[in-house]
């Protein structure tokens, strides 16, 4: 299984949020889980390891936004 950081889309209450994700893939590339909360930068042992992180996610910009209602069931609040 392989992953990358993507940008996610989701919309509570009305609002539309988005926010960055790993979401992982199966053998056929598709996409098929994605992190509850959105990525944050974290701890790293250099400022090397930041760039790098922060790299992987500006790089989830250049590609399609993914809906978060398609990887976990969304409650009905009627």
């Amino acid at each position: 299984m392989t992953w990358n950081h993507r940008l996610v889309h989701q919309r509570r209450d009305g609002t539309d949020f988005f926010g960055i994700h790993e979401v992982f893939y199966d053998e056929d590339g598709r996409p098929v889980n994605v992190t509850v909360d959105p990525m944050d930068v974290g701890w790293f042992e250099s400022k090397a390891e930041i760039a790098l992180e922060l790299h992987m996610m500006a790089k989830a910009l250049d590609e399609p936004v993914l809906e978060y209602e398609d990887f976990h069931e969304v409650a009905d609040d009627a």
